[in-house]
């Protein structure tokens, strides 16, 4: 009799062992699933589009200044509905229109030609 007792002692304490170990793998795969979505909201590639939130953060600007450069033509983007939604290339184009160029780096263009 006492070992029939001692024996399901014995199993609790390794089942109880499999539950804490099962625990801990449902927190991790939560943590891990949250990694993931972050990195699917904050990845884009080219074919991705951004909305005028997502724009207006990567361009460093004000969402009033997108909406401003919308209206005037001055950014490529497309209507979707009332969403205006931007390319990430077409971004990237936009903002390399305003790049200075170092001293350096123009007298070097200028020698090149």
């Amino acid at each position: 009799m006492l070992e029939a007792f001692e024996e399901m002692v014995n199993t609790i304490v390794e089942l109880k062992t499999k539950v804490d170990s099962l625990s801990n793998l449902e927190i991790q795969i939560t943590a891990l699933k949250k990694q993931v979505s972050e990195l699917a909201k904050n990845t884009h590639n080219q074919s991705d589009f951004l909305d005028i939130n997502e724009a207006a953060k990567y361009l460093h600007l004000p969402k009033g200044s997108m909406y401003n450069l919308c209206s005037s033509k001055k950014i490529t983007y497309t209507k979707l509905g009332k969403k205006n939604l931007f390319k990430l290339a077409d971004l990237q184009s936009y903002a390399s229109k305003y790049l200075i160029r170092s001293k350096s780096n123009i007298a070097l263009n200028y020698y090149n030609k």
